[in-house]
């Protein structure tokens, strides 16, 4: 599963890329939430919102394992 971000592609823009391309959307949604909470906000990364990310990429990965991506 290859999917190649350029530089000039927002977070918002990668997130829909990845939904389409068939990735889970709670998860994506969520991490993407959250990387743009930390990146674009002024507020640092809670251990809940560290907790969140993981369980998001854990999901992920769990998914792309189980269909071979």
């Amino acid at each position: 599963f290859n999917i190649n971000k350029d530089a000039s592609v927002t977070a918002n823009e990668f997130k829909e890329l990845l939904i389409r391309r068939g990735l889970p959307v709670v998860p994506v949604n969520q991490i993407t939430s959250l990387f743009e909470k930390i990146r674009y906000g002024s507020k640092s990364i809670l251990p809940e919102d560290e907790k969140n990310a993981i369980n998001c990429l854990l999901e992920i990965k769990l998914y792309c394992q189980n269909r071979n991506l």
